[in-house]
């Protein structure tokens, strides 16, 4: 905050746009000189919380992260929540938060020489065995919701219902279809197959998404790394973004601007009026479909 202020002092912001700062408790010095000359400010990487008619958030707030997934825990869909001895307490609360009217079913899973299920008492502590095959072949619509934390009770959950799914298809058995509701902590989990999303329909809701099989992300891939010899990160790919959607702006207007969505690399953006500024409201519902295709809805 105290560079930018040396900035605004000794006359460096002289500019029409400006994207950036990274932290939001640099924006306040920057807002105020912004607004005194109407200086559209991106903020590309934080959600900012300030009232300021010249900010444009690009990161979704928080409290609309739920509203990808709403329609999965309505009680359209018999919610079926596994735990394991360690579980995301963060996750837990977030899938809490917007289930609702839901017919739930509350598991825990064991793995000892095999994959075990079992009723969850009030207490957390284990009930009677379940046979996890006669549970998914009732053919209600289904999703499993996994509260685990580590890697490996998530892959042997995930590996469990895929294979049981498979072993029900192929003796010519009906089984009800199902959607597994993932923690987006498990795309950062590297001895996870990613495979295993596709065979069990795993959605994820996500703050951003730039998949390198991708065709437009893999031609951007190629012209930065001819430019910098480096792999893009996710703040070059925000970065882009946020030049191919504000520059264009300057000079084509924001007429128009709000309520249409723009999708510059592979992540959608709408713009909506919010809480004093601008603020982006998508959050990036990324499916991994049984036919192996990777889908942003």
């Amino acid at each position: 905050a105290e560079h930018i202020s040396d900035m605004i002092e000794y006359g460096e912001l002289d500019t029409q746009l400006i994207i950036g700062p990274v932290y939001s408790e640099e924006f306040s010095p920057l807002l105020a000189y912004a607004e005194e000359r109407n200086i559209p400010v991106v903020s590309p990487l934080q959600y900012v919380d300030y009232a300021s008619p010249v900010l444009f958030n690009m990161p979704a707030p928080a409290e609309l992260k739920s509203a990808p997934v709403a329609g999965l825990l309505d009680g359209s869909r018999e919610v079926i929540k596994i735990y394991a001895s360690n579980n995301d307490t963060t996750f837990i609360n977030e899938v809490n938060s917007i289930a609702t009217n839901s017919s739930e079913v509350a598991l825990n899973f064991q793995f000892n020489r095999g994959s075990y299920f079992y009723t969850r008492n009030s207490n957390g502590s284990n009930g009677s065995l379940v046979n996890i095959e006669e549970l998914m072949r009732t053919k209600s619509e289904k999703v499993f919701v996994v509260m685990a934390s580590s890697a490996t009770d998530v892959d042997r959950i995930l590996t469990t219902l895929s294979s049981t799914k498979s072993s029900i298809r192929g003796r010519g058995l009906t089984y009800g279809d199902y959607t597994v509701l993932g923690n987006r902590e498990w795309l950062k989990m590297t001895s996870i197959d990613h495979d295993i999303f596709f065979h069990n329909d795993v959605v994820f809701v996500v703050p951003y998404y730039a998949n390198r099989i991708d065709e437009v992300v893999r031609l951007f891939d190629g012209r930065y790394i001819a430019s910098f010899g480096a792999l893009p990160s996710r703040t070059s790919y925000r970065g882009y973004d946020a030049a191919m959607i504000f520059c264009r702006m300057m000079y084509e207007g924001f007429d128009g601007f709000l309520d249409v969505i723009h999708t510059p690399l592979a992540t959608p953006y709408k713009f909506e009026y919010r809480d004093g500024a601008y603020t982006n409201t998508n959050w990036v519902r990324q499916h991994y479909r049984h036919d192996s295709k990777i889908v942003v809805e």
